[in-house]
C-alpha cells in the first residue's frame, strides 16, 4: 500500500507502537541490573557467569540485525513486528520457571533477538515514511521518548520486584509483550513490495571501510551505556554508597535521563556546523573522563554523582549522529540497512564489554568485592578512550577522503 494512501492517524499510531517497543526493550535490557540478587540466590551465579548472561542479550541483538533487516524489508512491519514482541517477552519465561541455568541464557538470547527488531523497525519506518533530511531529527525524538522507560523504569521496577516478587513482575512484562504484539498486527499496514533487500546489499555496505571503521570506533565507546547501567551499576553503587537496589537503580537511571536530553541536542549540535567527527570525539572524551572520575574518586556527594551520570548520558547520545554519519556515506536506498548494520556492530560490543568486565570481576575478587568492581569497571573509560583515539586517527589520516562531515548521498 502506498504511504500516500495511509491516514495520518494510522501513521502516528504506528509510530507510537514503535516508541512503545523501544521503551519496552529498554526495560528488558536493564533487568539484569535489578535481578542480580535474585539470580545469585536462585542460580548461584558468579561475576563471570552473570557477565555472560548480561552479554548474551547483545549477541542475540546483534546477530539478529541482518536477518531482521532483510525480513522487515521484504515482508514489512505488519508481518514481522508481532513476532519480535513475542520473542522479546518469551525470553523472560526461563528466568522464573526454569531450574537449570542453561535456559535463562537461551531466554536472554531470545529477548535480545526480539529486541533487535525495535531499532530496525524504527530505521525502516522512518526511511519509508519521511524525507531523508528528517531521519536524524525524528530518530533522536523517538529514542528520547523511548528512554523515558529506562529513566522511570529501573527504580520503580526494582521496587515492584521487592514488593510483589520477581515472578509477578516478570509475568506482567510477558503479558505486556503479548498485548503489544496484538496491537502491532492490528495497527500496521502492508507496504510496497519493492523495498526488499538481500545479503549482497548488506555485504556491499559492510565492504565500505568508512562505514565499518566508524561503527567500530562507536562500538568501543559504548561501555557507559551497555556495560554499566544494565548490569553492574546497581551492584557497584550499592556497595560503594550503601544504597538499596532500588536506590542504586534510580541513580544509574540518570544516565538515561542525560541521554533523553542529549539525543536531540547532540543531533542538532553535530548537524549545526556539520562537524560530526569532532562532536562525536568530544562526547567520547567527556564520557571517558566522567566515568573515570566516578570510579576513582571516593565518596562523591550525591548531587555531583548524579550530575556526572547525567553528563555521561548526554555523551552516550553520540550514537545518533554516528549512525547518521555512517549511513550518509551510502546511497539513499541503502540508508536504512546501513543504519541497521552500524547499530549491529555497536551492539556487538555490549557482549564484549560484559564479558571483559565479568572476567575481570572474578580475577580481582568477585561480585562481593568493591575494589574488584572498581578495577573492572575501569575497562569502560579505557576502551572508550581507544574508540576516541581510533576516530581521531580515521579523521586525521583520511581528512581529504572523509571530510569533516558526511558527503551528500548519491
Amino acid at each position: 500500500m502506498s504511504i500516500n494512501k495511509i491516514s495520518n492517524i494510522r501513521i502516528w499510531s504506528a509510530w507510537t507502537i514503535l516508541v512503545l517497543f523501544y521503551a519496552y526493550q529498554y526495560i528488558l535490557r536493564v533487568i539484569p541490573n535489578i535481578l542480580l540478587p535474585y539470580m545469585q540466590e536462585k542460580f548461584g551465579v558468579d561475576g563471570l557467569v552473570f557477565g555472560q548472561f548480561s552479554g548474551v542479550y547483545y549477541t542475540g541483538y546483534a546477530l539478529a540485525h541482518i536477518p531482521f533487516g532483510i525480513l522487515v524489508g521484504r515482508y514489512g512491519l505488519k508481518k514481522i513486528l508481532p513476532w519480535a514482541f513475542i520473542l522479546s517477552a518469551s525470553g523472560l519465561w526461563p528466568i522464573i520457571y526454569s531450574e537449570s541455568w542453561a535456559y535463562p541464557l537461551i531466554g536472554r538470547a531470545l529477548t535480545g533477538i526480539g529486541s533487535s527488531c525495535s531499532i530496525i523497525a524504527v530505521f525502516h519506518f522512518l526511511a519509508i515514511t519521511f524525507p531523508a533530511e528528517k531521519f536524524s531529527k525524528l530518530l533522536s525524538i523517538m529514542v528520547s521518548i523511548g528512554l523515558i522507560a529506562a529513566i522511570y523504569g529501573s527504580a520503580p521496577l526494582a521496587y515492584l520486584v521487592e514488593k510483589f516478587g520477581c515472578q509477578t513482575i516478570m509475568n506482567a512484562l510477558m503479558f505486556s509483550g503479548v498485548m503489544l504484539s496484538i496491537l502491532s498486527h492490528l495497527i500496521f499496514y502492508k507496504e510496497d513490495e519493492e523495498k526488499s533487500v538481500n545479503i549482497s546489499e548488506a555485504w556491499r555496505i559492510l565492504s565500505n571501510k568508512r562505514v565499518v571503521l566508524i561503527a567500530l570506533a562507536s562500538g568501543l565507546m559504548v561501555g557507559a551505556l551497555e556495560g554499566f547501567p544494565d548490569a553492574w551499576g546497581a551492584a557497584f553503587l550499592s556497595m560503594k554508597y550503601n544504597l538499596t537496589t532500588a536506590q542504586a537503580a534510580q541513580v544509574t537511571s540518570y544516565i538515561f535521563l542525560g541521554m533523553l536530553v542529549g539525543c536531540p541536542f547532540c543531533s542538532w549540535w553535530a548537524g549545526y556546523k556539520k562537524r560530526y567527527f569532532q562532536v562525536i570525539m568530544t562526547l567520547g572524551a567527556v564520557m571517558a573522563t566522567g566515568f573515570f572520575i566516578t570510579l576513582t574518586i571516593p565518596d562523591l556527594p550525591y548531587i555531583v554523582l548524579s550530575s556526572i551520570f547525567v553528563l555521561i548520558g548526554i555523551c552516550c547520545s553520540y550514537q545518533v549522529p554516528a549512525i547518521y554519519m555512517g549511513s550518509s556515506f551510502v546511497p539513499q536506498k541503502f540508508a536504512s540497512l546501513t543504519a541497521t548494520l552500524i547499530n549491529m556492530i555497536i551492539m556487538t560490543f555490549g557482549h564484549i564489554m560484559h564479558t571483559m568486565i565479568g572476567g575481570a570481576v572474578e580475577t580481582f575478587g568477585g561480585l562481593k568485592s568493591l575494589p574488584a568492581l572498581e578495577k573492572s569497571l575501569l575497562i569502560i573509560p579505557f576502551v572508550c578512550s581507544l574508540g576516541v583515539f581510533l576516530l581521531f586517527i580515521i579523521w586525521r589520516k583520511n581528512l581529504n577522503h572523509f571530510g569533516s562531515q558526511p558527503t551528500k548521498r548519491p
